[in-house]
C-alpha cells in the first residue's frame, strides 16, 4: 500500500516535472520553487530505488524453512533456498519423492512488488535404476517480513512424466528464516 502511494507520488512529480520543463523551454526565466520541486521528485525516485535495492539485498542469501503441502498431500518437510544476487536460485529439500533420486532444484527469482518476490525452480526425478522418470516444477510467491529475517509464501508444484505431461499438481505454504552467521564459540 505504501509503495503504491509512493509510486503515485513519483508519477505526479514526473508529470509536474514534464510540465515545468515545457514551460522553461518557452520562457528564459527560471523559478527556484519549480527547480526545488523537480529536485524533490528526483530525490523521491532515488529513495524508492534505494528501498528496492535494500529489499533485493535482504532477499539474497540462504534461507531454511518448512514447506507444508495442502490437505491430502505429503507431510510437511524441510527446505533450503539460496537466492543469488543475480536472480538465480538453488533449492534442496527433504520432500517426496525420495530426495536421493532427485537432482538439486535450480531456477530464477525476481522482485515483483514491495517486499514481494516470485521464484520458479525445476528438478529432474529418477527411478531406482537411475533413469529419468520425470521432472518437477515449483513456483513460490514470497513476502519478506518488515525485519527482513523471514519469508512466507504460497507454493504451487507440478510433477511431469518424462514427456512433459502433467501427473500431479498441488499447492501449499512455506515459511523460512534467513540463515545467519554464527560464532564458533
Amino acid at each position: 500500500m505504501q509503495f503504491k502511494k509512493m509510486f503515485q507520488m513519483v508519477i505526479t512529480m514526473a508529470l509536474l516535472a514534464g510540465a515545468t520543463f515545457t514551460a522553461q523551454a518557452q520562457t528564459p526565466v527560471t523559478d527556484p520553487a519549480t527547480e526545488a520541486s523537480v529536485a524533490q521528485g528526483a530525490d523521491l525516485v532515488d529513495v524508492i530505488e534505494r528501498i528496492k535495492q535494500a529489499q533485493i539485498k535482504a532477499f539474497a542469501g540462504s534461507w531454511e524453512g518448512v514447506l507444508t503441502p495442502e490437505d491430502g498431500g505429503p507431510p510437511p518437510f524441510r527446505i533450503l533456498f539460496t537466492f543469488g544476487a543475480d536472480g538465480t536460485v538453488v533449492v534442496s529439500d527433504a520432500g517426496p519423492p525420495t530426495p536421493q533420486n532427485n537432482t538439486t532444484e535450480h531456477g530464477a527469482w525476481e522482485r515483483t512488488g514491495d517486499r514481494e518476490f516470485t521464484i520458479v525452480y525445476k528438478q529432474f526425478l529418477f527411478n531406482a535404476q537411475g533413469e529419468l522418470d520425470g521432472s518437477f516444477k515449483g513456483r513460490v510467491r514470497f513476502k519478506l517480513d518488515e525485519f527482513r529475517k523471514e519469508i512466507t509464501g504460497v507454493v504451487k508444484v507440478d510433477i511431469y512424466d518424462p514427456e512433459g505431461h502433467s501427473l500431479i499438481a498441488g499447492t501449499g505454504t512455506i515459511k523460512c528464516t534467513k540463515i545467519q552467521i554464527e560464532s564458533l564459540d
